[in-house]
């Protein structure tokens, strides 16, 4: 795997199934056993969170600050799934799960 530092976009689904993007400086990215844990630090906080995916969760992590609002694109479009439409950026995106 890669080193994943600095600023990029985390995008991912939370436990109800809403798609969610935050822009943050990702300090670590490990893979053990089928788990990625993810240390980082959304724009605009002071503190690290830690967030682990399991292989059945989707999570994409995108080069540099997309400022997207993918809460905003669910409002929009009931049909097309907003974590779709993250498909525009694909030149930039550096790691799926």
């Amino acid at each position: 795997m890669t080193t994943i530092q600095g600023r990029n976009t985390l995008a991912a689904f939370n436990s109800v199934g809403i798609a969610y993007a935050w822009d943050t400086n990702i300090k670590s990215v490990t893979e053990e056993n089928g788990i990625v844990t993810v240390i980082h630090k959304p724009k605009g906080k002071k503190t690290f969170y830690k967030h682990t995916y399991t292989k059945d969760q989707e999570m994409k992590i995108y080069k540099g600050w997309l400022n997207v609002d993918l809460m905003k694109w669910e409002m929009e479009s009931y049909e097309e799934n907003a974590f779709e439409k993250l498909n525009q950026y694909q030149d930039k995106l550096l790691y799926v799960m």
